[in-house]
């Protein structure tokens, strides 16, 4: 194939993951955002289980702002995700790490603490498993207890012990939730990124398509694609932003609307979502874990299934001057068990 320079047709654009999404958000030229994923596999309903701890799956918000616990949720599939008011309440023992601590838990600071226990810590968000031990009653590991009491007038009492001896007894609110049905049933669980796929198209033709297991193996072909196909192409010019070290591994959605992304150096980001169209899989993400206020931290994403697998996509579309650019990112998981 003929080498062929872009520059006069397109941007060279560069693809950055929610985060919050984590998650998945397209850096390009433009901020047009028409990309449908296509290519994808047909959507077709899956047939997955009920996660385990659907019943116990809630977000349960303080209501005193002088606590250091801003909110406990216990997830779907048996996660927990603690969110602080004060990165000084966690297990920071050195100015290094409480230096990295106070650094923003965005997709874009890839600092993070080295979990004192086994139990993940980044910033004000401690992240683990839990299992149920009894009405109401849950073990966080090793992070410690939770108790949660209802009350007549419909707040709860929250009763935290930690492992290290700390007891905290909190009044909550539990947070409401996003649209029901079934396609929130199939989407808010666990999931593990097990595939990256990204592609990009002139006016229909495709340039690439490629899918890989990693993203290393991703940036891999795309760095010999630009190699042999652009005559301007220079090193870091087709890549995705991150390597095998720092890149997404797990996912986590919440009927809640929170959205949580795990990142293989421990990096935890909290973002939240909802349903921008349910019956065209759209859904909305903010890198604000409370609010969608800021156009400049939110986006739109695709979903689709195939096999019980989730693909998320988030594509960038532009016409001018007679040429149609695509770009896409597309992310390959499957339900963590």
């Amino acid at each position: 194939m003929k080498k062929i320079s872009f520059n006069e047709l397109l941007c060279k654009g560069k693809y950055m993951v929610m985060a919050l999404v984590a998650a998945c958000a397209l850096t390009a030229c433009s901020n047009d955002n028409e990309g449908d994923g296509n290519n994808n596999p047909p959507t077709t309903p899956p047939t997955l289980d009920t996660p385990a701890y659907e019943a116990s799956a809630a977000k349960y918000v303080v209501t005193d702002v002088n606590a250091d616990i801003h909110s406990i949720e216990l997830t779907a599939s048996g996660n927990y995700i603690i969110r602080l008011n004060s990165v000084l309440s966690a297990n920071s023992t050195t100015p290094e790490e409480v230096s990295a601590a106070k650094k923003p838990s965005v997709m874009k600071t890839p600092a993070a603490l080295a979990a004192q226990t086994r139990y993940t810590q980044f910033s004000n968000i401690l992240y683990g498993e839990y299992t149920k031990t009894g009405d109401n009653q849950y073990s966080l590991g090793d992070y410690g207890t939770l108790t949660v009491t209802q009350d007549a007038g419909g707040a709860y009492a929250l009763q935290v012990e930690r492992a290290s001896g700390q007891t905290y007894n909190l009044k909550a609110n539990k947070a409401g939730t996003p649209q029901q049905g079934s396609a929130s049933n199939a989407l808010c669980r666990t999931w593990n990124i097990s595939q990256w796929r990204t592609y990009m198209r002139i006016n229909g033709q495709t340039m690439y398509d490629f899918t890989a297991n990693s993203v290393g193996e991703l940036n891999e072909m795309l760095a010999q694609w630009g190699q042999e196909n652009d005559e301007e192409y220079t090193e870091g010019d087709y890549e995705v932003e991150f390597d095998n070290s720092n890149a997404p591994e797990q996912v986590v959605f919440c009927k809640t609307g929170t959205y949580m992304v795990l990142y293989a150096n421990n990096v935890l980001a909290v973002s939240t979502w909802r349903w921008a169209n349910t019956a065209q899989n759209k859904i909305q993400y903010s890198w604000d874990p409370d609010s969608f206020d800021d156009t400049s931290m939110s986006g739109e994403a695709s979903i689709s299934y195939s096999n019980n697998r989730l693909y998320i996509t988030e594509g960038y579309k532009e016409s001018e001057d007679g040429y149609t650019f695509e770009q896409g990112m597309v992310y390959i998981m499957d339900e963590a068990k």
